[in-house]
């Protein structure tokens, strides 16, 4: 049988000085590891642009790819908060392996892999969003339109009849 301790209030204050360090040093730790992990993703999509920029674009396609696969699997697919760093992570990977489907002259598949990749199209970030919309126009891909109308809709902008009866 286990006999109850007595403690002292100075031993109360100690021990809870102590717990409160203890719980500090575990958040500093996840905070590093969180740090750790970023610094490691980021030294991966500056890997993919030295591919991009010495012509490699298969190897850096596949990194970006990689890189957006872990991260995005790490945050279930979801990147809402435009301020986290992790999201600018994220946004950095896709932009880098847009730019290397284009130089593949893989057009085509630049969306779909991208909408597979982020769940929806509105999870794309609007900036990877918008320059792989302008590599397809270049290339008049009929997909296009159909990605473009989803992605208007689902955002409920306000100009999305005028699109519409435009077009």
């Amino acid at each position: 049988m286990l006999r109850p301790i007595y403690l002292s209030e100075e031993q109360k204050t100690l021990f809870g000085c102590l717990v409160v360090t203890i719980a500090n040093d575990r958040q500093k730790q996840e905070k590093m590891d969180i740090l750790d992990e970023q610094m490691d993703s980021l030294k991966e999509i500056d890997r993919a642009e030295s591919y991009l920029v010495c012509s490699m674009y298969e190897e850096a396609a596949l990194t970006a790819l990689s890189v957006l696969s872990q991260l995005l699997e790490d945050d279930g697919g979801v990147v809402e908060d435009f301020e986290n760093e992790r999201y600018n992570i994220i946004e950095s990977a896709a932009m880098v392996f847009v730019q290397s489907m284009r130089q593949l002259q893989r057009t085509a598949e630049m969306l779909k892999e991208l909408k597979e990749l982020f769940g929806s199209v509105t999870a794309i970030p609007f900036q990877v969003f918008l320059t792989s919309v302008c590599f397809q126009i270049r290339t008049l891909h009929p997909m296009l339109n159909a990605f473009l109308r989803n992605f208007l809709l689902t955002l409920n902008m306000w100009t999305v009849n005028i699109f519409l009866s435009r077009s």
